[in-house]
């Protein structure tokens, strides 16, 4: 498994996205996500919205659920959530982590 589940319909951030930074333009889409019921080494797949183009950055904006700290992998193509335990290791795998969730934001360039 490993797969988060999107939990609410994903929101566009701000009145006049795309915002335009430097010849790109970029737009945040905020999301809700549940994890699974069994981590996965190497991270929680995410599920990424589509339609708002490439995935340029992901902020993982509640990352303490209390006894974890959720860090993204930084992988643009397939993005993941990374859960570290209160020794600061990587948690174990097939761990259930299904009454975690996330909220995070997607920015995009287009």
């Amino acid at each position: 498994m490993g797969t988060a589940t999107l939990a609410s319909a994903p929101l566009v951030g701000g009145t006049k996205a795309p915002v335009s930074v430097g010849g790109k333009n970029f737009t945040t889409v905020y999301t809700t996500q549940t994890m699974s019921n069994s981590y996965a080494t190497g991270g929680e797949t995410l599920v990424v919205p589509a339609g708002y183009g490439t995935v340029h950055a992901v902020d993982i904006i509640t990352r303490h659920d209390g006894t974890r700290v959720w860090e993204w992998d930084k992988s643009t193509s397939t993005p993941k959530a990374i859960a570290y335990d209160a020794f600061a290791t990587q948690e174990g795998n097939a761990t259930d982590v299904s009454a975690v969730t996330l909220h995070i934001a997607f920015i995009f360039a287009q």
